[in-house]
């Protein structure tokens, strides 16, 4: 296997959260050891930002990838956020001296890094139909995909109040429609139909909740954008 596709082997593992991660072009990708005759240990590095919450992250992402898999160890390495970081980005691309799997920005932070250059393309990866079509839009720079998620993700939704329900014989709704109507009943009911605080006195009949977190596209060799968050209503 060369040393090409295994650090595409890393990147994969490291990949199963979910932010942007970016790998550099062929010919930088990782250094192997190992003498002739036994079985070489190609070392690869991931750069992500030095905040405490993507360091614990990436740390375990890395200690289960190096667990899980021989051939290929990921190390791990860190750089400033903000403007000193993406300064930092730029200068290790042009000087050649970045690590082989990034977290970075997308969208047109991304194409700034001129990535048919710089990054290695992931359009044929056959995990890309995994993903959804609106971030690989935000990775995607002249018909090539250069990231994929990584990291935490968004989610949100509608807890119902059993007691409510089962009091006035509703089911939960199916559909906006019935939604509405629920909350019709309950409000004659006397009763509040939904909320997004716990604060006021008494259980509202459904509480809707969101829970936010940040997701980065992962370049090889690169750090790709945020992508869309799911809201609930």
């Amino acid at each position: 296997m060369s040393l090409h596709k295994k650090a595409r082997v890393a990147l994969v593992g490291l990949a199963v959260g979910a932010m942007t991660l970016s790998a550099c072009s062929a010919g930088s990708l990782g250094s192997s050891s190992g003498s002739s005759g036994a079985s070489a240990n190609t070392t690869i590095t991931y750069l992500v930002v030095n905040e405490d919450t993507s360091v614990k992250t990436a740390t375990a992402q890395v200690a289960a990838y190096n667990a899980l898999n021989t051939g290929v160890t990921v190390k791990l390495d860190t750089r400033p956020a903000g403007t000193d970081g993406d300064n930092a980005v730029k200068t290790k691309l042009a000087t050649g001296d970045m690590a082989e799997v990034f977290n970075y920005n997308s969208g047109s932070l991304m194409a700034a890094l001129d990535p048919a250059k710089n990054l290695v393309p992931l359009t044929g990866e056959s995990y890309m139909s995994t993903f959804e079509d609106s971030f690989k839009t935000a990775v995607t720079y002249k018909g090539q995909i250069y990231g994929i998620p990584v990291g935490s993700a968004t989610g949100g939704g509608i807890l119902y109040n059993k007691a409510v329900f089962s009091k006035l014989g509703l089911s939960v709704p199916k559909t906006w429609a019935d939604f509405m109507a629920n909350n019709a009943k309950i409000k004659a009911a006397g009763i509040d139909p939904s909320s997004r605080h716990t604060a006021t006195p008494g259980p509202p009949s459904c509480s809707c909740w969101r829970t936010s977190t940040t997701s980065r596209p992962h370049s090889r060799t690169g750090r790709t954008s945020t992508p869309p968050t799911r809201r609930s209503t």
